[in-house]
């Protein structure tokens, strides 16, 4: 996928005023696939707990290990 119009070619966030410009596919000798999941629980609105999964799969990790497991937590707390 490509863009433009993005303030820094540094800065990749989802948040950022910009315009898809196009995508495209093509073949490769490298496969790889990925799922992510991720959840939110606030208490009484002042203790946050955010987490999150991603499993990725590809040709690159090796023979014996296909997929790797990327597991993500962040507490907070509103003062």
């Amino acid at each position: 996928m490509s863009t433009y119009s993005l303030p820094s070619g540094q800065i990749i966030d989802a948040s950022n005023f910009g315009y898809l410009d196009g995508a495209g596919t093509g073949n490769s000798q490298w496969r790889s696939m990925a799922v992510m999941a991720r959840g939110h629980y606030a208490y009484k609105g002042k203790y946050i707990i955010d987490g999150t999964f991603r499993r990725d799969g590809s040709t690159k990790f090796g023979a014996g290990n296909k997929f790797g497991n990327f597991p993500g937590i962040s507490l907070k707390w509103i003062a």
